[in-house]
């Protein structure tokens, strides 16, 4: 299980995205302040049915609007935490911003995971 409560996913997310802010440098580090929120809903909306690291890598990838009601992304995710209202609207908001802003915050998301992305050779990195 990644986060049981919101709190807990909010401490990951932060400390992702602060570890990938050292890695990346200023131009990544103006995002992080965007990204937290829905990087811990994304974590967060994992613990229902112990959908994993692999499930939150699909949904960060997945900002679009229309989507299936099973198939991982922002917008599902958001469902998934309805209890947790301040990361429901974070991951809402950020699916409604412009198309580069939005971009960018998942972009940030994805390089805060970048750990449990598979490589080219198969393996984790």
């Amino acid at each position: 299980m990644l986060a049981c409560t919101p709190q807990l996913a909010l401490t990951l997310a932060e400390g992702l995205l602060h570890s990938a802010a050292a890695r990346e440098g200023d131009s990544y580090a103006v995002w992080v302040s965007n990204a937290t929120l829905p990087l811990a809903g994304l974590l967060y909306a994992a613990r229902q049915d112990n959908l994993g690291i692999g499930w939150v890598l699909d949904a960060a990838a997945n900002t679009y609007r229309d989507v299936d009601e099973h198939e991982p992304g922002w917008v599902n995710a958001a469902q998934r935490v309805a209890d947790a209202p301040l990361l429901a609207t974070a991951l809402r908001r950020t699916v409604n911003m412009d198309a580069r802003q939005r971009d960018s915050v998942a972009m940030t998301v994805l390089e805060a995971l970048a750990a449990w992305r598979p490589s080219r050779e198969g393996g984790l990195r």
